[in-house]
């Protein structure tokens, strides 16, 4: 129910913006085709400069709080710091996001949230208030750049599924959900420096109880603890977990909810071939359009699903030689040396496999 009001609430104040936009510039103004076209162009490219002012916006609050930075990404365009302090552009996408600006936190006897996730809607909002008093009401530019502002704020900053605000209500709820804020931001601070999950911390993978509710923080967490499962080749145990999360995908929020569908996928096809949500999986529209991205984890997926699905032995032999040849990119170093331990595992398994048929 809360999911529905608050997607109708943001369906309405979208539209009222959308009538507003009707109103001012045909009847209030009486524009032309050509002005009204120019403006809506326009608008379109003030949610370009606001999604760069919202992210930079948690950047800015974020280092006011003690943060430094990790990696910011605009769409699928990411710039990201090193271990060696060096920054590089690389292409990178999440499903679900616009945007996402990570830092890494504070020690945690002084960690401070509240500016930083909040950083990103202050920033649309402060940003929108200075056009209108330098340019002025009146200008039409200056008025619509102010509305897109605060629309992106208002979206952003009340809470509604995985935004923002949310994350802020989350995290100021107790101290368990607080816990696993941090650890999510330290987890991103260490793959960043290129540690794999398996070269994390033993109590990382302790489960932080779900207090005062279960939250996608638990979620975010339950998928870093099966993860070491994958790491270390153990496919019954990782198809088992996702299991686990599988029993309630259906409260997952997108980003985790494809990233089950295609992992639960890929343990299927190792573990139980014959599933019949093989098929489904395979075919599901959204997991195929993600599929379509360039990611070392995707093409796992299809080389497992070659070999025990389609059972093209030969063509699993020239996916996996692509893969092992290939320069890949991914959000950090950790993630790209987790993935090439897995890739080390299957090759592993694949000729375990084979000797045992001879």
């Amino acid at each position: 129910m809360k999911k529905i009001l608050s997607t109708l609430a943001s369906l309405i104040f979208g539209g009222t913006i959308g009538l507003f936009f009707v109103w001012y510039t045909i009847i209030y103004q009486q524009w032309g085709i050509f002005q009204y076209l120019v403006l809506m162009f326009a608008v379109c490219f003030f949610f370009v400069i606001h999604l760069v002012i919202h992210e930079v916006g948690h950047l800015v609050f974020g280092k006011l709080s003690g943060y430094q930075f990790s990696s910011i990404r605009f769409f699928s365009m990411a710039l990201t710091k090193n271990k060696d302090g060096r920054f590089y552009f690389h292409r990178f996408n999440v499903p679900g996001t616009l945007g996402q600006c990570l830092m890494i936190p504070p020690k945690q006897e002084k960690f401070v949230f509240k500016l930083y996730l909040l950083g990103g809607g202050l920033g649309n909002l402060s940003m929108s208030l200075l056009a209108l008093l330098i340019l002025g009401i009146h200008n039409s530019y200056a008025l619509f750049f102010c509305l897109v502002g605060v629309f992106m704020a208002v979206t952003n900053l009340i809470p509604t599924s995985f935004n923002d605000g949310m994350s802020y209500r989350l995290a100021n709820s107790s101290k368990e959900q607080r816990d696993l804020l941090y650890l999510q931001l330290q987890v991103n601070y260490l793959t960043s420096l290129g540690y794999a999950y398996d070269e994390l911390p033993e109590d990382y993978f302790q489960p932080i109880a779900s207090n005062p509710k279960h939250t996608y923080f638990n979620d975010w967490q339950t998928f870093l603890i099966a993860g070491r499962y994958l790491i270390y080749g153990k496919w019954e145990e990782y198809r088992q977990s996702l299991e686990c999360i599988w029993q309630n995908q259906e409260e997952l929020i997108l980003p985790y909810r494809l990233e089950l569908k295609k992992e639960l996928l890929f343990a299927l096809c190792l573990t139980n071939p014959d599933d019949e949500r093989i098929t489904a999986l395979w075919n599901d529209k959204q997991l195929k359009q993600t599929l379509r991205q360039p990611s070392i984890s995707h093409q796992r997926l299809k080389a497992v699903y070659t070999k025990y699905v389609l059972k093209d032995d030969y063509a699993v032999q020239a996916m996996m030689k692509e893969i092992k040849q290939k320069k890949w990119t991914a959000l950090n170093q950790g993630d790209l040396q987790s993935e090439l331990k897995v890739i080390h595992q299957l090759e592993q398994h694949f000729l375990v496999e084979k000797e045992a048929k001879e």
